[in-house]
């Protein structure tokens, strides 16, 4: 069968055919602020090394891990269709976000609750690694109304939006969200007799700051909702 052809004549790559796509067990590593350095999430402090910064383990998923887009439009009316009450004679992208779901059954408990902590617009830490007790003991959370990013750029000190990259050692296709935070209900534990598998939500969005100011406007172009780049 031929290879298709667009309109500029140039064929699709080969490497572009179909094929079946096996992703291998998946861990989910996460990546916090410039605050969070020394700490759970935080980065040059452990996780993947050789990167220029370095992701720290969450954990394994039970199963497959949910990856849902959700694409937003606006339908365009126009009079000769019968106004709103018509067909839209086209369709506005007005971007999107995307969900990620991961049961997780080999996990950190500490980068987990540092995960929670970010997505609650940061709290003060205690210890200085995942392996120290006591990070959300006897905290308390930030007012409501902060800003998770507080108009930094993403990985800066202060932004508290999470990093996540799912790692893809056997298909080798990595999937990478800059700017997520823990959606409600955040996570479900079930505590018993038997190893707790966590249940997490995470949500990633095109994140864009305001830049100095809520009077200035919020610029969406050249944001990042995912891509598939590992560092």
């Amino acid at each position: 069968m031929a290879l298709p052809v667009i309109n500029s004549g140039l064929a699709w790559n080969a490497n572009t055919q179909r094929d079946f796509n096996t992703n291998g067990e998946t861990m989910i590593f996460v990546l916090g602020g410039a605050h969070m350095s020394g700490r759970p999430i935080g980065f040059n402090t452990g996780g993947i090394s050789g990167l220029q910064t370095s992701y720290w383990e969450l954990g394994l998923s039970d199963e497959a891990v949910s990856i849902r887009p959700n694409f937003r439009f606006q339908p365009l009316h126009i009079n000769d269709y019968g106004g709103t009450k018509g067909p839209p004679a086209e369709m506005l992208w007005m971007g999107g976000e995307v969900d990620i779901e991961a049961t997780l059954y080999h996990y950190d408990l500490k980068v987990l609750d540092a995960c929670m902590a970010e997505s609650m617009g940061g709290m003060t830490v205690k210890g200085s690694s995942p392996n120290t007790s006591g990070y959300l003991a006897g905290q308390y959370m930030n007012m409501p109304g902060i800003p998770l990013g507080n108009d930094k750029a993403l990985l800066a000190s202060g932004n508290h939006y999470i990093s996540i990259l799912l790692a893809s050692p056997q298909l080798n296709f990595e999937w990478r969200f800059p700017a997520c935070y823990m959606t409600g209900p955040p996570l479900e534990i079930p505590l018993s007799t038997n190893a707790s598998m966590v249940k997490v939500n995470f949500r990633s969005i095109p994140y864009a700051s305001y830049f100095g100011g809520f009077l200035n406007n919020i610029i969406s172009s050249g944001k990042t909702m995912f891509n598939h780049t590992f560092n």
